[in-house]
């Protein structure tokens, strides 16, 4: 029959001690994650915050109802004009111009 032996005195002081300081341990590593997901999340906030921003608008340049197809000349000249007011040509698909400017 085996015998169990009691802690003494000394021993269960060592585990207590011990096991306080992995708790603490264990406190200062999630504090520390803490920190870090805060400060990741702030870089993030700051990295969008410092994209461009556009506003877009989609014209019609493909035809004109009364005169059928625009010219080339035409197009060039809607082009010119939305570009003078900061609009950038982005994509032209059948009758339909997009253009987008940066918005501050």
């Amino acid at each position: 029959m085996g015998l169990l032996k009691k802690d003494t005195e000394e021993e269960r002081a060592a585990k207590a001690s011990a096991k306080a300081a992995a708790d603490q341990l264990q406190a200062e590593a999630r504090e520390r994650e803490r920190e870090e997901r805060e400060a990741a999340e702030v870089e993030h906030r700051s990295f969008v915050e410092s994209l461009p921003k556009w506003e877009y608008q989609v014209k019609r340049v493909g035809e004109d109802k009364q005169k059928g197809l625009l010219g080339s000349g035409r197009m060039e000249q809607i082009f010119n004009e939305e570009g003078k007011q900061g609009w950038e040509l982005v994509a032209v698909n059948e009758e339909r111009a997009t253009f987008k400017r940066r918005i501050s």
